[in-house]
């Protein structure tokens, strides 16, 4: 990935990026599990964000909707401050979609779409889970 700097005279860029992020698991699984591996996918985003100089995080968020009454909404803004978590993911799922919402500044659209992607690969080698992406934004 490439690194943006930008000078001290540059005006920030708001950069906001959407997706549909579907989790696909082997086997059915907790909704404990499924909940530490979609705030786990979030923090990963959310320290690569924090990684590239001059970024500013807005906010990182996630929406899961089960039913009416069920849902998950996870969001960060920082890596010196865990998710905050809303909600809770049913037992015995074995996939999920969320939808993505990040909103950061001085970062392209195409390193986000690159953050999203290399952010999937960790949970996908650690948890038995494909994780597809469909960008929705230009």
């Amino acid at each position: 990935m490439k690194e943006v700097l930008l000078k001290s005279a540059e005006p920030a860029f708001l950069t906001p990026y959407t997706a549909k992020v579907h989790f696909l698991f082997k086997q059915c699984i907790s909704g404990e599990l499924g909940q530490a591996i979609l705030s786990s996918y979030l923090e990963n985003i959310t320290k690569q964000c924090h990684g590239i100089k001059g970024c500013v995080i807005g906010h990182i968020k996630a929406l899961v909707i089960f039913s009416e009454q069920e849902f998950l909404r996870i969001s960060t803004v920082s890596v010196n401050h865990p998710a905050d978590i809303t909600g809770t993911i049913p037992n015995n799922l074995n996939e999920v979609e969320l939808t993505l919402n990040v909103l950061v500044y001085n970062v392209p659209m195409e390193n986000l779409k690159e953050i999203a992607i290399s952010s999937k690969q960790p949970l996908e080698k650690d948890n038995q889970v494909q994780i597809t992406i469909t960008h929705c934004t230009a």
